[in-house]
């Protein structure tokens, strides 16, 4: 079956081999594929080999802790006071 396939587009092939400009509208209407661009990842501040960025993260987070409370229940409560007073 692939023989008589092969057989059947050899005059085809042999004629778009010769023929310029068929090669030229296949390039037209099929152009090589892009090469891809390897982007560089942005591992941030916490990757362990970055430098800076850690303690900012620490004292933001102990910030944070002091505005709502040390407990669960202060958090609650804090919580609760900001959202009645709305």
């Amino acid at each position: 079956m692939q023989n008589a396939i092969n057989e059947l587009l050899a005059p085809i092939r042999q004629a778009f081999q010769s023929d310029a400009e068929a090669q030229a509208t296949e390039k037209r209407a099929y152009p090589p594929p892009a090469p891809k661009i390897k982007k560089v990842k942005n591992k941030g501040t916490n990757y362990p080999g970055a430098t800076g960025g850690g303690a900012h993260i620490e004292s933001q987070t102990k910030a944070d802790l002091a505005d709502v409370g040390a407990s669960v229940e202060d958090a609650i409560d804090t919580f609760n006071r900001t959202n009645m007073s709305q």
